[in-house]
């Protein structure tokens, strides 16, 4: 059996594991981010208040007791709680299909219809579209949060289309 270094190519590979690592890590603190306002909003499950003030994870500054603050902090904090989980729900609609694609595009860099850059220019463009979209969210700035979901979008659909002219 063909080892998968033989038949894809070997930027096409690297290129697409950086951007599934800095993807994955993008989640991974976009969810950290969620927990710490779900924490100071309330708004957590009832046997997370396991996490109280006299807990490692307290003490490293992750959560505060909601009653330590007042209403306009809980106010501000549900807020940002609401803000950061549509953050998460638009990665989780769009961040796996865009991991798919790119693997898929990839491996199809090597076929008689593959391109390396086309495959290049679509996985940076989901990773860049993918990262503004959340700083641009977080920031509550409008337009640019719209236009950075296009770039992604549009990077998936670059990929997309490579694999159609790979298979075709």
């Amino acid at each position: 059996m063909a080892d998968i270094l033989d038949v894809t190519d070997r930027t096409a590979l690297q290129v697409t594991a950086m951007v599934t690592l800095i993807l994955w890590l993008k989640m991974v603190v976009s969810g950290f981010v969620q927990g710490h306002w779900r924490f100071k909003a309330n708004t957590r499950a009832p046997e997370d208040k396991v996490w109280g003030r006299h807990n490692t994870v307290a003490a490293l500054n992750f959560t505060q007791h909601v009653t330590d603050t007042t209403d306009n902090e809980v106010a501000a904090a549900l807020g940002q709680a609401d803000r950061w989980t549509r953050i998460v729900a638009n990665d989780l609609e769009n961040i796996p299909i865009g991991l798919i694609a790119a693997w898929a595009s990839a491996l199809a860099t090597s076929t008689r219809g593959g391109s390396l850059s086309l495959h290049l220019v679509g996985v940076l463009m989901l990773v860049v579209g993918r990262v503004c979209h959340t700083l641009c969210y977080a920031s509550k700035i409008g337009r640019p949060r719209t236009a950075s979901y296009v770039v992604g979008l549009l990077g998936t659909l670059l990929m997309l289309i490579q694999i159609l002219m790979a298979v075709y």
